[in-house]
């Protein structure tokens, strides 16, 4: 019977499952082993991953509430767009962080902490609960757009205006969308608020 309980060694999923594990086993090198472990470590920290299926309901495990930021939306407006100009065409890269490459939600987190020294969670699925989720009717310059691209996967980006966001889009690297879009509109998931401006004293 062996490890595999009652499946038979002599059957095809036996024989698969059976040479899987004494492959495995047989690799003593921790080198090759890093090399078979680290794409499904990549999954969980990128822009997608198994991991993200098991997502609770965002609105009842928020990690942090909205944060007032000393900007007028028109500075945030011109920040956004600033990163954006000097990432516009860097690669995609799924656990890229620099410009050698980056995935969406690295994208996000870097935004956030180098234009408004906010730190943002590195990954899709705890961006996902960060701030407060809002309706689409209702996005403003800094929001955060999250979409679900597959049955396992999810995508984040950031909201400008008039429909368009900025993001690290696996075909064309970091880029500007349009809400709108066919694609884009069809896999929207859910939008969440991270920053407001600061409101204007009265003298």
């Amino acid at each position: 019977m062996g490890i595999y309980g009652k499946w038979d060694q002599n059957s095809f999923i036996g024989a698969a499952m059976s040479s899987l594990s004494c492959r495995w086993f047989g690799l003593r090198s921790l080198k090759w082993r890093w090399i078979l472990v680290l794409p499904i470590f990549l999954g969980f920290t990128g822009c997608s991953g198994l991991r993200q299926a098991t997502i609770p309901d965002p609105s009842s495990a928020d990690l942090y509430g909205i944060q007032i930021v000393p900007y007028s939306q028109a500075e945030i407006y011109e920040k956004l767009m600033d990163h954006f100009k000097n990432w516009k065409g860097t690669a995609y890269r799924l656990g890229g962080m620099s410009k050698r490459g980056i995935d969406c939600s690295a994208f996000v987190h870097v935004t956030y902490k180098e234009k408004v020294r906010i730190h943002l969670p590195r990954t899709t699925l705890d961006l996902a609960r960060s701030g407060m989720r809002i309706s689409r009717q209702n996005l403003t310059i800094g929001d955060l757009i999250l979409f679900k691209t597959g049955f396992f996967s999810r995508h984040v980006g950031i909201y400008i205006e008039n429909g368009r966001f900025i993001h690290a889009s696996k075909t064309d690297g970091v880029t500007l969308s349009n809400l709108n879009e066919e694609y884009w509109s069809g896999h929207y998931w859910m939008a969440r608020r991270i920053i407001e401006p600061a409101k204007p004293t009265m003298n």
